[in-house]
């Protein structure tokens, strides 16, 4: 490897251990929250795969949770998902508030970097906005492991769900 490649190397390296230490306050956040979501979808009749799979397809926490009880109330497919897309309208602002510093990204980026952003995330690329230092490795750090943390946390919540319907039988 010549040395442009290690320097290089190095770099990406660098900016996914400032993205993972960025994050960190982020996580405890959504473990704590995605528990919460994992307990209710058990209770609410979810399977554990459909449960995961909303976390990694939908991963919007609000969503997630008005989701989970309109259907436990027993609401329409329909109402559930015209429910989900208006209460994540505000992404669209978001989205639209980082985009002039996003011009030189790929549109593959783009897509990951809008399907990852949520509340915490915006905020957090947003301070880093205004010091000039958005790095799509570091950006992609944050936006990854965070949800990643929600997913634990939406997993443990239903595994902890279905463990302590066991243990009342």
């Amino acid at each position: 490897m010549d040395m442009r490649s290690l320097a290089q190397t190095e770099r990406v390296r660098q900016g996914w251990l400032s993205g993972f230490s960025q994050a960190v306050p982020i996580w405890l956040g959504y473990v704590s929250v995605g528990f919460a979501y994992g307990v209710l979808a058990q209770k609410a009749g979810l399977s554990a795969l459909n449960t995961i799979l909303m976390s990694v397809i939908v991963y919007a926490g609000s969503a997630q949770l008005i989701a989970v009880g309109l259907f436990a109330a027993g609401a329409s497919a329909a109402s559930i998902i015209l429910t989900t897309l208006v209460v994540n309208l505000r992404h669209l602002l978001m989205s639209a508030a980082l985009s002039p510093h996003l011009k030189k990204w790929t549109k593959r980026q783009l897509a990951a970097f809008a399907f990852e952003l949520t509340d915490e995330t915006f905020v957090l690329h947003s301070s880093r906005v205004g010091r000039g230092d958005l790095l799509s490795t570091e950006t992609f750090a944050i936006n990854l492991s965070s949800q990643c943390a929600w997913v634990l946390g939406s997993w443990l919540g239903f595994e902890i769900g279905r463990a302590s319907c066991r243990e009342r039988v």
